[in-house]
């Protein structure tokens, strides 16, 4: 499911009905890694943070899914990639 910023609970991304989602929201995928940003057309687009299930995060500009521009963190913040 996915919580949308205003509070309502929608499903996942790429599901059913959800796959044309708009705005900002957080979804937990099933691996339990995470997504919490921008979302357009049901995909990650602008600015948002995936967080990896190790902790590890990406952090950025997305577009159709996938970073553009962003950072790479380690699971202690430091930066591992540009």
């Amino acid at each position: 499911m996915m919580r949308m910023g205003d509070g309502r609970s929608r499903p996942r991304a790429g599901q059913g009905q959800g796959a044309g989602l708009h705005g900002q929201g957080t979804v937990t995928h099933p691996d339990g890694s995470t997504y919490t940003g921008e979302w357009k057309d049901g995909k990650h687009h602008g600015q948002g943070i995936y967080t990896h299930v190790d902790g590890s995060k990406d952090i950025g500009r997305y577009e159709n899914n996938v970073i553009s521009d962003g950072i790479e963190y380690d699971q202690d913040g430091n930066v591992i990639g540009t």
